[in-house]
């Protein structure tokens, strides 16, 4: 009897932990599913995130785009009203001129005046060389001498 009794016990005992287990077991799936639908949902939305980023970049990257297309028709139209301009007075102060030859002379003149001055290391202009005051000055006068000719 006492034999049946313990085994009766522990059937009970046993039962009640599978019980639980199953239990336990459950709730574990349980979370782990919401864990993973969260997941899936956090997924979903970084990848909207990168998806709305790219759309913007895009946005930015066409506008900056367009931005430098207009500015170089700008910078095109004001150079070449420029080269009119400094081609007509040209025309006044020297006389005829062979186009080629003062579009040559022009692009000389346009480079020695806006071409960069040279940087020592320390970020200072250097004053030494063609575009040194002077010299600079200089050429100018020998340009201006030989558009004369």
């Amino acid at each position: 009897k006492l034999l049946a009794d313990a085994d009766a016990r522990i059937n009970l005992a046993a039962d009640g932990l599978l019980a639980q287990s199953q239990a336990a077991a459950q709730d574990a799936l349980t979370s782990a599913e919401l864990a993973a639908s969260e997941a899936d949902r956090a997924q979903a939305s970084a990848d909207q995130g990168v998806a709305d980023t790219t759309a913007v970049l895009n946005q930015v990257q066409s506008s900056g785009n367009q931005i430098l297309v207009d500015a170089e028709a700008v910078l095109q139209q004001v150079i070449a009203q420029a080269y009119r301009d400094v081609e007509a007075v040209l025309g006044e102060v020297l006389g005829k001129i062979d186009p080629h030859a003062l579009a040559f002379k022009l692009s000389m003149l346009v480079s020695t005046l806006a071409g960069p001055l040279p940087v020592d290391g320390d970020g200072s202009e250097l004053r030494d060389g063609l575009r040194a005051p002077a010299l600079r000055e200089r050429f100018l006068d020998l340009l201006m001498e030989h558009l004369r000719r």
